[in-house]
């Protein structure tokens, strides 16, 4: 909808009791981010260039765009937290499991998400809306905001406003890969395994430095090619590679050790995983969860160590929820 065209709209709503819903674009990582200049050179190729979200790129500015009009309750949520949190696990779980990969790389269907919000704007005096009342919470991933009108006074949403940080770019095309992995090599060095890049995915591994050599590759013949995988740096230097996998029903199990810049096969993890958790405990890797066959969502602890390779380890207490990425939950 054109920005200067949907003003009036907007406006006359509030006058009479009424309801107000809409489907729309945001930019949440702004007009760079690759999926956001796919998805605005996409309709711009069809004729239809997205004309408000440059206007209104963020959840909280669509917030604003209906409560300084009027509006006395705002509920906005994009579409990762409405997948998260509204549909209900035991469908998400079917929905997975179908046969011909639905969705590929679960990766890009969260960033789809992401750049894709609902909201539901209305002027009456009950407070509950479909998103917002006492059985509903907010747990799960994704981004919600509530704007609410409480005697002619709110407050303000300007302390979530997220703090930045510095990052350097690069034109090299060998980096021109996602869902990799990547560890610290020293303090100024990474090295980056796998990934998909713009046509297969691969199984070559980079060396990111500030020297004169910049990004070449690691020695010798090492992991093949793979996605979702995890990269860990021990005390000692050395990189831990763990699974990940090929196609969705094709998860892995090797593990292999990086050492002064050469691969080394060590012992398999015992069950094939990706998109599993991992993290240096002392001179130990510790791994949890992810995904394993048949798309199955694992629970299972694991200890690695040099001297000893794989341990299972036992789990005390109540399970972790499987499949909640962070939530942002912000009320106005």
């Amino acid at each position: 909808m054109v920005t200067e065209i949907s003003y009036p709209t907007v406006l006359r709503s509030p006058l009479l009791p009424a309801r107000f819903s809409i489907l729309e674009q945001i930019l949440p990582s702004g007009p760079h981010h690759p999926f956001a200049r796919t998805m605005l050179k996409h309709f711009e190729s069809l004729s239809t260039p997205l004309k408000s979200v440059s206007a209104y790129p963020q959840l909280r500015d669509q917030i604003r765009r209906y409560s300084s009009r009027g509006w006395k309750s705002v509920d906005a949520c994009d579409l990762l937290a409405f997948w998260s949190n509204r549909i209900p696990h035991s469908v998400r779980e079917r929905i997975d499991t179908i046969q011909g990969e639905p969705f590929d790389e679960f990766e890009e269907f969260f960033i789809f998400c992401q750049h894709y919000f609902i909201l539901y704007a209305h002027n009456g005096s009950n407070p509950y809306t479909p998103f917002h009342s006492p059985d509903i919470l907010w747990s799960a991933g994704g981004e919600y905001r509530r704007f609410l009108l409480t005697n002619s006074t709110t407050s303000s949403d300007e302390s979530t406003a997220c703090t930045g940080f510095s990052a350097e770019f690069t034109a090299s095309r060998t980096l021109k890969r996602r869902f990799g992995a990547a560890a610290s090599i020293g303090s100024d060095n990474l090295v980056y395994q796998g990934g998909q890049g713009q046509t297969a995915r691969l199984e070559t591994s980079l060396y990111i430095t500030h020297s004169d050599e910049g990004i070449g590759p690691a020695k010798g013949s090492g992991p093949g090619a793979r996605v979702c995988h995890t990269m860990t740096t021990l005390p000692n230097g050395k990189v831990l590679l763990i699974g990940g996998r090929t196609s969705p029903d094709k998860p892995l199990k090797d593990t292999w050790l990086l050492d002064a810049g050469v691969w080394k096969k060590v012992d398999d993890i015992p069950s094939a995983r990706y998109r599993h958790s991992a993290t240096a405990v002392g001179d130990r890797i510790l791994v949890y969860g992810g995904r394993g066959e048949n798309r199955t969502t694992l629970g299972d602890w694991l200890l690695w160590s040099e001297d000893r390779g794989w341990r299972v380890l036992p789990a005390v207490g109540t399970s972790l929820p499987f499949d909640t990425p962070s939530v942002r939950q912000v009320t106005s």
